[in-house]
């Protein structure tokens, strides 16, 4: 009964060291992960404040325009929450220091992205962090017939 029992204690404490181990590997990936999100979000929060205030305003869809564009409107650059934002640069980074993806639709931005951990592309697919804008930057009937 005692062999078993040591044989159990090792097996728990092993397993302890192995998780440990494990969730140490993980930690600064899921670090980067969740900042990538939050960052993300918050830029949506940013565009849609912004657009609520005047309805006319549409953030662009480049990178460069998109970070010129926000920092217009409000200054970005002395926001501490928008670490990921180098106005200087012009350019957005993920939690991996890339660059984040614009999705657009008929030229309105509809989504703002993260190739993920693994840095690449897959459509928005995979390992890929989307945040959707939703209702903050689709055309308004009158804003389409204006273009026309």
């Amino acid at each position: 009964m005692t062999n078993r029992r040591f044989w159990c204690v090792l097996a728990m404490i092993l397993a302890a060291l192995l998780l440990a181990g494990c969730k140490r590997k993980a930690k600064p990936e899921l670090d980067a992960i969740m900042r990538t999100h939050n960052d993300l979000r918050y830029i949506r929060v940013t565009i849609h404040i912004i657009t609520s205030f005047d309805p006319s305003q549409r953030p662009p869809v480049t990178l460069a325009e998109l970070v010129q564009w926000m920092n217009e409107q409000i200054d970005i650059s002395s926001d501490e929450a928008l670490e990921c934002v180098d106005v200087k640069k012009k350019t957005i980074s993920d939690g991996w220091g890339r660059p984040i993806v614009l999705l657009s639709h008929c030229g309105c931005l509809c989504a703002v992205a993260s190739k993920g951990p693994n840095g690449t592309w897959e459509g928005g697919t995979g390992d890929d962090i989307v945040v959707c804008l939703g209702e903050a930057v689709v055309p308004t009937e009158n804003s389409i017939r204006d273009k026309k």
